[in-house]
């Protein structure tokens, strides 16, 4: 998901998706017939050895997504797209090593075949938005069950992109209804729990295995060794956006003026070890952060991309509704 999705009114967001789900829904139809006549032809080998009937699902970014009675397959012939699917399956491997295969797909295996590779594993079941947050607490907490408290070395990297970003875009300084760089870096200067981050733990990466328990998908976007409570600030406002009308930024906004009491997301909230306070603030920087690292060295920034980002930077951030 990319900075203007973030940012953008609801409407625009929501217009987008319906488009994609449109074309996906028409592409689906050719996708399969292609592939009934043998097309891309290392998947059709494939498939027809699993001896199923099988249909494409969807192709992005390279990627074809095909399912086979109970196996999800998918196959890749550029390099990118390889490469996605490679640190898909190393991942699934270094999170089994980690002592977390009760919340991953039950298998998973790799193949190189001529002209690309194929990445082969269950078949999973998807979970209404309304369920996200109780089908999404059993992973949290596995994942939080491998982290450690550690002091950071110093902010994290999105978090420091954000700030060196809005003091740029904001004249040298953040606004005062935001909050002080010092109370950013002090919120980082004590133990934090560090382990495993996903990122991007929406509701369509969290799934349920044959059985009803809950699984983690998506994991090539995991890295250790990251303060966790953004993942579950990023989850919270994910969920929020989900069920509302309105941009992911405008929902922490909302769940900041309520102090972020929300009955739904308490038992994930209240894993989060960062000062309450600051939680808007802070998943703000990182969406900030997450936008100023893709922009290229010395590239400058557009006019309504600032008016953009200054409108929310001004919003009183401090005085949440009592």
């Amino acid at each position: 998901m990319n900075w203007k999705q973030l940012l953008f009114p609801r409407a625009v967001h929501s217009a987008f998706k319906r488009a994609r789900r449109a074309k996906t829904a028409l592409a689906k139809p050719w996708l399969t017939g292609r592939l009934r006549l043998g097309r891309p032809a290392p998947l059709a080998r494939y498939l027809g050895a699993l001896r199923h009937g099988s249909q494409v699902v969807r192709k992005k970014q390279g990627i074809v997504y095909a399912v086979a009675g109970d196996r999800f397959v998918r196959f890749a012939a550029e390099p990118r797209a390889m490469a996605k699917l490679g640190r898909e399956y190393d991942m699934w491997q270094a999170l089994r090593g980690e002592g977390l295969a009760a919340i991953l797909p039950h298998s998973m295996a790799l193949h190189d075949v001529p002209g690309g590779k194929i990445l082969e594993s269950d078949r999973l079941r998807p979970i209404a938005k309304e369920d996200h947050a109780a089908v999404a607490l059993p992973i949290v907490q596995a994942l939080l069950s491998k982290a450690r408290p550690v002091v950071p070395s110093g902010l994290p990297a999105t978090i420091e992109a954000g700030l060196a970003f809005a003091r740029q875009i904001s004249g040298g300084a953040l606004p005062q209804s935001f909050a002080s760089e010092s109370d950013i870096r002090d919120a980082f200067a004590r133990p934090l729990m560090t382990g495993i981050s996903h990122k991007d733990l929406h509701y369509r990466n969290v799934m349920r295995d044959d059985q009803g328990k809950p699984v983690l998908i998506d994991l090539k976007s995991c890295e250790p060794e990251r303060v966790v409570a953004i993942d579950l600030l990023a989850l919270a406002c994910k969920n929020l956006q989900a069920q509302g009308k309105q941009t992911l930024v405008d929902a922490a906004f909302a769940a900041q003026q309520r102090n972020w009491r929300v009955s739904e997301l308490e038992p994930i909230l209240a894993l989060v070890d960062l000062p309450r306070p600051l939680w808007g603030q802070i998943y703000l920087l990182n969406v900030i952060g997450l936008h100023a690292t893709k922009r290229k060295s010395g590239e400058e920034v557009d006019p309504f991309s600032r008016a953009l980002f200054l409108r929310i930077l001004a919003k009183d951030w401090r005085s949440p509704i009592r």
